[in-house]
């Protein structure tokens, strides 16, 4: 089987440190649980500012990832699995994110950058944005605040954790 799996808000907590960020910088206090939308539309800043900041925080602060056994339950999925990250961050140099996964562990086939992840030809693709739901390819949505709202259907499913997602996939729940 061949995964995409996204990298901000992903595998990646870029949220967070995002919201560290704009709190230093410009006093505005916002909980990540606060987080409704994936575009932000209720919150105090727009989507603009969020990825003028992530690719600050890419290249000068230090993100943790979205849970602490992400690179071995990742890792043994591409085991059995051809597993590549693909993200729309084509806005931070390559170098950064590369290294970013390389020093957490994290184990992967290929590195693309494509913002309609949905052209490529994946039989899964792990995401936290719900836009790709109902697209044609099989979307393991990665449950955050800001996509709560989303529903799933045909051909998608919330996932809490990535042992979730490989217990799906070992079950052929796909």
């Amino acid at each position: 089987m061949k995964i995409a799996v996204d990298l901000d808000g992903t595998l990646a907590e870029i949220h967070t440190v995002f919201l560290k960020e704009l709190e230093k910088r410009e006093g505005i206090s916002h909980r990540f649980e606060d987080l409704e939308t994936y575009y932000f539309d209720e919150a105090p800043f727009s989507v603009e500012k969020f990825h003028k900041l992530a690719r600050y925080n890419w290249k000068n602060r230090e993100i943790s990832l979205t849970e602490p056994s992400l690179p071995e339950e990742l890792n043994r999925i591409s085991e059995n699995h051809r597993v590549d990250i693909v993200t729309a961050r084509g806005d931070v140099e390559e170098k950064f994110l590369r290294s970013w996964l390389e020093s957490k562990g994290i184990e992967f086939d290929s590195f693309i950058v494509d913002r309609i992840k949905t052209n490529l030809d994946y039989d899964v693709l792990i995401d936290d944005s719900p836009k790709y739901i109902g697209k044609g390819m099989n979307v393991f949505l990665y449950d955050r605040p800001y996509n709560r709202n989303a529903e799933t259907g045909k051909n998608s499913w919330r996932v809490k954790n990535f042992s979730e997602i490989r217990d799906r996939i070992k079950q052929k729940l796909v």
